[in-house]
C-alpha cells in the first residue's frame, strides 16, 4: 500500500489518493459488506438533487474492497468549528439547514430501520416495560412521516468545498423519521471526542435551529433521542456506554416516563 498516499482514515476504512483527481476509499478487512452497502446507498443518493461525492466504481485492490470516489477538496465542518469556535451559532445553524435539506430530498429506494430499532428498544435493560411500551407507541404514532436520513451526520462527514457543502459517508442511509436522524447526530456529537463544552454549545444551537426550521416540537425530539441513544448503545462501543446511558436516563426524567 506504500505506493498510495493516505489522505484520510477512519474506524472502518482509509482514503488514498487515486488517479484522475479521484480518491480511493479502501475498507479494512472484515468490512466488505459495509463497502458494498455504502456503494449501493451512494448510487441511490446520486438520483436525488443532493450534492455528494460521486461513487464511480467498486473495486478490489490487493486484498481489500474499495470505492473510487470523486475527490472533494475542502475542510470538514469539524475542522472549521474547532478552528473558529467564535462563530459557533452560525456554524450550527448552517449545519441544521444542510440537514433539513437532506430531509426534504426526494426519497430514494432505501430500507427503513424501524423493525431493527423496535427490537433494540424491546430488549433495552435500561427501560421498564412501561417505558418501552410508551416509547414504542410514540414511535408507531409517527411512522407515517418519512424522510431520507443519513444516520451518521456529524461535522466530520460534511466537507465545505468552494461550491457548496458536501455530505460524505452514506453507508447508514435509510428512510425514517427525520427527528431520529437529528437525534442520532446529537448523540454522536456528545460521544465523538469534541471538547465537552464545544459539543454541548453546538448541539443546543443546532437543535434549536433545526426545530425552528422544521416545526417539530422539543418533546418529540426527546423521544427520538432516547431511541437513537438505544440504537447507538447496541453498537457496543465501550468508551461511549456511560455517556449514552446518561442521555437515556436524563431524557426519561424530562419526559416523566
Amino acid at each position: 500500500m506504500n505506493e498510495l498516499a493516505v489522505i484520510g482514515q477512519g474506524a472502518t476504512a482509509e482514503v488514498f489518493e487515486w488517479t484522475n483527481g479521484d480518491c480511493l476509499k479502501l475498507f479494512k478487512q472484515g468490512y466488505e459488506d459495509s463497502a458494498r452497502q455504502e456503494f449501493h446507498v451512494s448510487q441511490q443518493i446520486m438520483r436525488t438533487p443532493l450534492r455528494i461525492a460521486k461513487p464511480k466504481q467498486l473495486i478490489q485492490y490487493q486484498d481489500r474492497i474499495g470505492i473510487i470516489y470523486e475527490r472533494i477538496s475542502g475542510n470538514s465542518f469539524g475542522f472549521i468549528i474547532m478552528n473558529d469556535p467564535s462563530k459557533m451559532k452560525a456554524w450550527a445553524e448552517q449545519f441544521a439547514r444542510l440537514h433539513a435539506e437532506i430531509h426534504q430530498s426526494p426519497l430514494p429506494d432505501l430500507p427503513s430501520p424501524e423493525e431493527q430499532l423496535n427490537g433494540y428498544i424491546a430488549h433495552c435493560s435500561l427501560l421498564s416495560d412501561m417505558q418501552k411500551s410508551k416509547l414504542l407507541s410514540f414511535l408507531s404514532s409517527r411512522s407515517d412521516i418519512k424522510a431520507l436520513c443519513h444516520f451518521d451526520f456529524h461535522p466530520l462527514n460534511v466537507l465545505r468545498s468552494e461550491e457548496q457543502d458536501v455530505v460524505i459517508d452514506w453507508n447508514n442511509g435509510k428512510i425514517y423519521h427525520p427527528l431520529a436522524d437529528v437525534a442520532l447526530t446529537t448523540v454522536l456529537l456528545k460521544v465523538s471526542g469534541f471538547p465537552e463544552q464545544l459539543a454541548l454549545s453546538f448541539c443546543k444551537n443546532y437543535i434549536d435551529a433545526y426545530l425552528q426550521l422544521s416545526g417539530y416540537d422539543p418533546q418529540s425530539f426527546l423521544h427520538f433521542q432516547i431511541a437513537a441513544a438505544i440504537a447507538r448503545l447496541n453498537e457496543k462501543k465501550a468508551h461511549e456506554t456511560e455517556a449514552i446511558e446518561r442521555i437515556i436516563q436524563h431524557n426519561l426524567q424530562l419526559l416523566l416516563m
